[in-house]
């Protein structure tokens, strides 16, 4: 077989085994990404120390979307609603934890 053939086949070959591990690599630290984010969102709700109707309440605004956060210029978190269930008296304002 020619020298020149031969490399590049053996180049390809490097090559792709690189690009695999680094497909290995990048699926693993998406995982690690979610996990990260998922105990960011725990942390976050268990900190709001609501009652639990209040939380399922807040949890199915957000779902249904009538609910969202909104950040301030400093970085804090405010809730809107849509809906006139929730009580207006209620002011979920929570600072952002980093």
């Amino acid at each position: 077989m020619n020298v020149k053939l031969k490399r590049v086949i053996e180049e390809i070959d490097k090559i792709e085994k690189k690009v695999s591990e680094w497909q290995d690599q990048l699926k693993q630290l998406r995982q690690q990404r979610k996990q990260l984010e998922d105990q960011e969102i725990i942390k976050s709700i268990r900190s709001m120390q609501m009652s639990g109707t209040d939380m399922i309440t807040l949890l199915d605004g957000i779902q249904n979307g009538s609910i969202r956060f909104v950040s301030d210029a400093e970085g804090n978190m405010h809730m809107e609603s849509d809906d006139e269930s929730v009580a207006e008296s209620e002011d979920f304002t929570y600072e952002k934890v980093d």
